[in-house]
């Protein structure tokens, strides 16, 4: 009597536990079946869509099968409706535009208000002392936001040159720089202020404009250049800037965001998929705000899921986080270890690796003698700088899989790819302890959603992995 009444109520609570596992732990505790089980939550509300993930699975040949098969193939299987159709078509829809979207056309970003919110945004999840730059040209068409260093902006590591050399490659006529306060209010220092001259007349020496210099901390910000813009760079945008500047108070104020213009394109199918879990409120607006803050899908799906519930509810950002999952799980399924591949064929493999991943990462990829994948493994959470024992990990690692050489990966969430001059000089250190232990090292890869960039290591022994 007692099993049977156990029997009925064995998947009591299983889809909590789920959800729960999910957002704690993020897919890398899941097996594929279970990832797609749990998409199919959303259409299949109440009875166990294991077996039917399992069945999928087995029809189609893998995760990626599942998602770009054709609706008569998946209506042949078991327990596949109409509704379990539409729903993997846009998920694999999904999945297919990120790395593709585009801003609106001519992106001017010349308001006060909104390159504020662009850089309150960029230090949101920042618990560490940043220093960031905004880089554009004449007409404030916003190039790049980068990271360049790792530290307080008073620190003796910043020197004019972390600004000047990607200023300079990215052909920027204006910069805005930044620097975060984490643990204090948005006043800047002494030290802070005779940085900034040093950085804004060296950035003048080359003729590039230092715009404005920002303090954040939190939700607070101050702005602290002096700077008087030569008459020769005050075009109608940077005066758009300066004017907008103007109407506000100095010194410290509460922000209070606006509107900004994000990407419209694929909207209607952002809705959509909103749609599939949002059960109280109107997914348009919920679509909205996301976009209004993230700017991009791919931006959403790699926020944290607590920074999405407060956007939404606990049923969007967790559908929205389980979609970035499955667009990741579907192409590293299919990378291949114990052969050996091309160098983009491992970046397209790390690039999926991350997507929804809205922390700094660090992976190791080990490989033989003959240069074959023999794995790719967590090394640590947190920044590459910031991981002590990165050199021991990786020789651990190494010994443990009999491998020759390695190379790692790390990311840059909602950033850009270009390697900090902090990744190229750790990169040097690091080959030179691994040369020690007589392991190669290949290349460091720096991943931003769908775009990465690469340190070769000096001494690279194949030609084209």
């Amino acid at each position: 009597m007692d099993s049977h009444i156990s029997d009925k109520h064995i998947h009591d609570g299983h889809r909590s536990r789920m959800k729960a596992k999910l957002a704690e732990h993020g897919q890398s505790v899941f097996d594929t079946y279970e990832l797609l089980e749990m998409l199919l939550y959303l259409v299949v509300p109440f009875k166990d869509t294991n077996p039917l993930a399992k069945r999928l699975l087995a029809a189609c040949g893998s995760l990626d099968g599942v998602l770009k098969a054709p609706r008569e193939q998946l209506l042949a299987v078991n327990g596949v409706g109409n509704r379990v159709c539409d729903l993997l078509s846009d998920v694999n829809e999904l999945s297919e535009i990120l790395g593709s979207e585009l801003l609106p056309e001519g992106a001017v970003m010349s308001s006060f208000d909104e390159i504020t919110e662009h850089l309150l945004r960029h230090y949101k999840e920042k618990t560490d002392y940043t220093v960031a730059m905004m880089t554009f040209d004449n007409n404030m068409n916003h190039i790049a936001t980068l990271d360049v260093a790792r530290c307080d902006y008073e620190s003796s590591a910043v020197v004019p040159s972390l600004f000047i050399e990607p200023a300079i490659k990215q052909q920027a006529a204006v910069v805005i720089t930044a620097h975060n306060h984490p643990f204090g209010p948005a006043c800047p220092s002494q030290g802070d202020r005779a940085t900034n001259t040093l950085v804004r007349s060296s950035l003048d020496a080359v003729g590039i404009v230092h715009l404005e210099h920002y303090v954040i901390s939190g939700e607070y910000y101050c702005s602290i250049s002096e700077n008087k813009i030569p008459a020769l760079y005050q075009t109608p945008a940077v005066q758009a800037y300066l004017d907008g500047k103007r109407g506000h108070e100095s010194g410290r104020v509460e922000y209070r965001p606006e509107a900004v213009r994000y990407n419209v394109i694929d909207f209607e199918l952002f809705t959509k998929i909103i749609g599939y879990a949002c059960k109280n409120g109107n997914p348009e607006e919920v679509a909205h705000k996301l976009l209004t803050r993230y700017l991009t899908i791919e931006n959403v799906l790699c926020t944290d899921i607590s920074a999405l519930e407060e956007l939404s509810d606990r049923n969007v950002a967790a559908a929205l986080k389980l979609c970035a999952y499955i667009c990741s799980r579907r192409v590293t399924d299919l990378f291949a270890f114990g052969v050996r591949h091309t160098e983009a064929s491992v970046a397209d493999y790390l690039k999926a690796l991350y997507i929804g991943e809205p922390e700094e990462t660090v992976y190791a990829i080990l490989f033989d003698r003959e240069d074959r994948v023999l794995g790719c493994k967590l090394i640590s959470r947190g920044t590459v700088s910031g991981s002590e024992l990165l050199p021991r990990k990786l020789i651990q690692l190494a010994v443990s899989f009999g491998a020759s050489s390695v190379a790692i990966a790390h990311n840059h969430p909602m950033g850009t790819p270009t390697p900090s001059r902090e990744d190229v000089n750790m990169t040097a250190n690091l080959e030179s302890i691994l040369l020690l232990s007589g392991l190669g090292f290949a290349y460091h890869v720096v991943v931003a959603g769908q775009a990465a960039e690469m340190v070769k290591g000096s001494n690279l022994r194949g030609t084209d992995r």
